[in-house]
């Protein structure tokens, strides 16, 4: 039983770094304009570990894009970041240029401000 344990320990353990050298991979790729590379290594380190956190980089990284489909997968991952987040911080994401104009964006902003206010409420 013991051998069991180790194993698995082991084993997760081996999954949960593996999914943050593919963050790493991700932020570098991103950060030299690769894109769509970028996107490939965030989408895999969220089938391996769903996080608001990845989800976030994702919207991000999604709306540099620029297409429409891009920007409906933008909102899409930026709502399951935003479920536990109550910062202003994604209001003023330069990332997020390309999908201000959408309607959704202004529910983005009311909804962000409304959990900011509650949770800094005096």
């Amino acid at each position: 039983m013991k051998k069991l344990t180790l194993l698995l320990t082991f084993l997760v353990l081996s999954k949960v770094g593996y999914g943050q050298d593919l963050i790493k991979s991700a932020d570098s790729l991103k950060a030299q304009g690769l894109l769509v590379p970028a996107l490939g290594q965030y989408g895999a380190a969220m089938a391996q570990n769903p996080s608001p956190d990845i989800s976030y980089e994702i919207a991000k990284t999604t709306a540099l894009l620029w297409t429409r489909e891009m920007r409906d997968t933008s909102f899409y991952f930026l709502n399951f970041a935003l479920s536990v987040d109550s910062t202003l911080t994604p209001l003023y994401e330069p990332e997020f240029l390309s999908i201000v104009d959408e309607p959704r964006w202004e529910l983005i902003q009311d909804q962000q401000i409304e959990k900011y206010e509650a949770k800094h409420e005096q």
